[in-house]
């Protein structure tokens, strides 16, 4: 059986669905990759998976590129003639929906969040609501990440119940990320935050924060920022320049990108992500939890699934750096073994809730009765 993942960057597929992939594979499966180009395209394939170029500009709302795009993705679907395609970004979603209405192809859709468009309002959300309703009316199975996403969809009746199922985002993998408690806290507590480098996941809240907390020498704490440029939005290199700003009046450490981040999770005691994203289930909190860190995130779709409040880590609300500072604190001021048994909630949570291979097996449940 000839199967198709399609997401809008190589990066995507290989750090959130690896795993997937090859366990398809090993199920004597042909894996297809339709993706743009990018550092991370010659690793999927050295997992064995056939990679295919494919046009998708995650910002454009230019007709012909868009037009270009769906025809694209019309090629391969009638060169390649799959059982199964496997989409999960929104453009994805839609062109393989309508395309899958056409022809004899079977899409699982995976809503990971609703991104930037859905945080506008206006003519243009009406039209994706729209195109989205049509591209799912046969699609057999839409799974999403978090509650707020499938109310919304099912509200709005884009999807029917019998379609739609919820899980546990795309998991993390235990195995590879692993606590090591055996790690020394440091004088000062160490504050995280990693992941794209976008103005919505709460990256200027964590400066200011920092900021106030550098103001006041009886608070000992140190700030890292570990992010990854996207250099297809103005906003996210002009937050990067204020970033080395912040890092060169060493109100921050700035730490480039890693192939690992494990080792950089184990030197910090707590991660945060004051998101304001439309998120789906955060990778970054997945990876931290599982490394045995407590965490700090938004009351938000998405991020509050992550927490038990008080036990493994603290809630703030969207936007208020007041909230945010509260939370710092009492991290700051928690006994290392408060923190420690927080982290070990975090793991023991992860564990029973996100485990990849419980998402990985919900994927297999649909692909194998056809099989």
């Amino acid at each position: 059986m000839k199967i198709v993942l399609c997401a809008n960057t190589s990066w995507f597929i290989y750090n959130f669905c690896k795993s997937l992939c090859l366990a398809i594979k090993q199920k004597g499966h042909e894996v297809y990759v339709l993706s743009p180009f990018d550092q991370y395209t010659a690793r999927l394939q050295q997992l064995g998976l056939q990679w295919f170029h494919i046009n998708l500009h995650q910002t454009s709302k230019n007709p012909l590129k868009e037009i270009y795009s769906l025809s694209e993705l019309l090629y391969f679907i009638i060169k390649i003639r799959p059982t199964f395609i496997l989409t999960f970004t929104i453009k994805c979603n839609m062109y393989a929906g309508l395309l899958a209405r056409i022809f004899p192809v079977r899409q699982i859709a995976t809503i990971a969040g609703l991104g930037g468009v859905f945080q506008k309002k206006g003519y243009f959300v009406k039209f994706i609501c729209w195109l989205y309703t049509r591209a799912f009316k046969h699609s057999p199975k839409i799974f999403f990440q978090n509650e707020e996403d499938l109310t919304f969809f099912l509200q709005h009746r884009i999807v029917s119940a019998k379609q739609s199922e919820k899980i546990p985002g795309l998991g993390v993998n235990l195995l590879r990320f692993t606590p090591d408690f055996s790690e020394r806290y440091h004088k000062k507590r160490v504050f995280l935050m990693f992941g794209r480098i976008l103005v919505s996941k709460g990256y200027d809240l964590f400066l200011q924060a920092a900021s106030r907390i550098h103001a006041d020498p009886s608070m000992l704490a140190e700030f890292w920022i570990l992010g990854i440029r996207d250099s297809t939005r103005k906003d996210s290199e002009e937050l990067f320049q204020k970033i080395l700003a912040y890092h060169k009046r060493r109100i921050i450490t700035y730490l480039p990108a890693t192939e690992d981040v494990v080792p950089i999770i184990h030197q910090a005691d707590v991660v945060v992500l004051p998101t304001e994203y439309n998120e789906g289930v955060p990778a970054s909190l997945l990876e931290a939890m599982a490394c045995g860190k407590p965490i700090i995130t938004t009351n938000w779709k998405g991020c509050q699934e992550t927490v038990d409040e008080e036990v493994n880590g603290f809630l703030i609300e969207k936007g208020d750096v007041e909230s945010l500072l509260k939370a710092i604190k009492r991290c700051i001021q928690a006994d290392n073994t408060i923190l420690r048994q927080m982290g070990e909630w975090s793991r023991k949570k992860v564990e029973q809730q996100f485990d990849e291979q419980r998402v990985i097996a919900k994927y297999l449940s649909q692909i194998y009765p056809q099989s």
